[in-house]
Formats: structure tokens, sequence, C-alpha cells
């Protein structure tokens, strides 16, 4: 299969070799994304909730919700292509139909949570479930540093038995300590020394 990237000048890494053209899948027909927000306003109960989740169609987004009955939850929502070669995350010839999309994720098929057993979630553009779903759906998301820091941090408020407040939603609104940057940081600064200087 043809590479679309052309990776054998490193000072260059991303040089494109042909025209590319994009599909977007928040731009097909018929966007429900409205419809789908008024029921998560209207919502009395999880029910109503996940109904009107359901229908949301627009761009991809985590969407995380607390109910007054005492749920928590995750979904990803929006228009997820499968691919017929769903391993290949990369840019791909759209001239070839080995890499069109033939689909996208039903509403069943979503990544999501309801009522987790360790009490929580986090989603902060992290890698949010394995790469064994569907069309390999979260293949290519990565596991963040952040969202390993965040969960650190909610842990050790659990186990000191702390009462979480505004103030610890700010703080960990705010957190952008990434634990492996500070792993590779040094490595990456050589190599950009190394191109750049």
């Amino acid at each position: 299969m043809e590479n679309l990237l052309d990776f054998g000048n490193l000072k260059k890494p991303f040089n494109f070799c042909k025209g590319l053209s994009l599909s977007w899948a928040g731009l097909q027909n018929h966007d429900m994304s409205a419809k789908s927000a008024f029921g998560w306003m209207k919502a009395q109960n999880l029910e109503e909730l996940e109904s009107a989740l359901k229908i949301f169609d627009g761009p991809v987004l985590n969407f995380v919700f607390a109910t007054t009955d005492n749920h928590i939850g995750y979904y990803s929502l929006g228009h997820i292509p499968i691919r017929n070669n769903p391993e290949n995350i990369y840019i791909q010839d759209g001239t070839k139909s080995i890499n069109d999309w033939v689909r996208f994720i039903s509403p069943e098929e979503t990544p999501r949570v309801i009522d987790p057993d360790i009490g929580f979630i986090v989603t902060a553009n992290n890698k949010v479930a394995s790469d064994n779903l569907v069309g390999g759906i979260s293949l290519n998301q990565v596991i963040s540093g952040r969202a390993v820091k965040i969960t650190e941090y909610i842990n050790a408020h659990i186990k000191e038995k702390k009462i979480f407040d505004v103030e610890d939603m700010k703080k960990m609104q705010l957190i952008t300590h990434d634990v492996y940057c500070q792993k590779t940081h040094e490595s990456m600064i050589k190599i950009l020394e190394t191109y750049t200087g």
C-alpha cells in the first residue's frame, strides 16, 4: 500500500507527496445534534438522557454527566466512521475502495460507561477504551499523561477521605502536567536541537 507521507526526510517529517482531500464526519447529512442537545437539557431521568444521547450525530465529542438520582456516565458521541481497513489509522489514498468509510458505528457500539465500579470517570482527551472496539475506533487514541495525573489526584483525595469541592474541580481542570513528557522531554529536546540547530 502506498504511503502518502514521505518520512525519508526527517527535517520535514510531514512532507506531503500528493494533494489531499479530507472527509469529516461532522459534515455529513441530516445532523441531529441540536435535537439531541435539547433532549439532554429536558431529560428527567437516565433513560431519557440516554435516548437523547443516542441520536447525536455531529462531530465526535466526549460527554460526561451526573444525574440528580446519583448516576454518572460517559458517552463518546458523534459520527465515528468504520473503515474497510480499520487497522490502518493513518492518511490513506481515497481513490482506493479499501480505504472507504463503510458505515458509522451504531449507538449500541459507541464507547460508554454508566456507574463504573471505580466510582468516577476521567476524560481528558485520553484513550477511553481498548483497541478491541468494533472497527478499531480507538486505535488512534493515546493514553494521556494528563488523565493519569487527574486519576492520581482523585485517588489521593479518596484515600484521605476528602470531600471534593468546587476548588478541587478547578484544580483538576487546570492539571496540565504530563507524566510521559516528564519521562521523555530531555530526549525530545535533544532530537529537536539536532534537526533545528
